[in-house]
């Protein structure tokens, strides 16, 4: 409740996850939308994602957020299911059907991975839930070669029951990373603000919605590209 008392060493820890909290509301309101027409929760137990997996069982300190992201605290061992997965914080890639031993980054309460060929809408850093911002929505978009991924994005007007009467929109967005181009599409009618892409190799090309985009910046190191311009 007074995250300022917290001193030097805590009060950063908390106000960054915070702001990711903020930034996630978009992401966390599209699966709570999920949830009240599946009855899948939005936090998952692990074996609910990977049922087929017997490690997952019996996982008490990982869970996920959503389909997306998986997250883990009280422990510096992950378990990480087969496939790839990007480790949020750092963009180090991981090979799954694997435990490790994670180093926890510093200022950080444990381990967040995204599940490769994913994407996650980010918005705003918000000071309370319905603040008005001129900001769009920040993609980020975590894909392999040969890959693709989507997202159905849920909006309301955040305060009525109308969506009960279909007066709700879906956003699907679409990435695909083919013979070394990505192609990414989204609605006219959403605002994108930057878009993030983490992948192993560097494309030759990039479409937004037919659009060449020859501005975009490769970050070799960090296996990253930034795109940043407002569609």
């Amino acid at each position: 409740n007074h995250p300022w008392l917290l001193g030097n060493e805590l009060y950063p820890v908390l106000y960054d996850y915070a702001c990711l909290r903020s930034r996630l509301i978009s992401y966390l309101y599209t699966y709570a939308y999920l949830a009240h027409k599946t009855g899948i929760p939005i936090i998952r137990p692990m074996v609910l994602e990977f049922p087929e997996d017997p490690k997952t069982i019996n996982l008490v300190t990982q869970y996920f957020l959503g389909s997306e992201l998986l997250v883990t605290a009280f422990t510096n061992k992950v378990y990480l299911p087969k496939g790839k997965w990007f480790d949020y914080w750092t963009g180090k890639i991981f090979t799954g059907s694997k435990e490790y031993k994670y180093v926890i980054p510093e200022n950080r309460g444990g381990g967040l991975f995204v599940r490769a060929n994913s994407i996650i809408p980010l918005g705003p850093v918000l000071e309370y839930v319905g603040q008005k911002s001129e900001q769009g929505i920040s993609l980020q978009i975590f894909i392999e070669s040969d890959n693709k991924a989507e997202f159905s994005l849920y909006e309301d007007d955040g305060i009525s029951f109308n969506y009960e009467k279909g007066d709700y929109s879906l956003f699907s967005i679409k990435a695909v990373y083919i013979k070394g181009q990505i192609k990414i599409e989204f609605p006219k009618e959403l605002k994108i603000q930057d878009i993030l892409i983490q992948t192993e190799k560097e494309p030759n090309e990039i479409l937004i919605n037919n659009k060449n985009i020859s501005s975009f910046i490769w970050l070799d190191k960090e296996k990253k590209i930034i795109i940043d311009e407002v569609f």
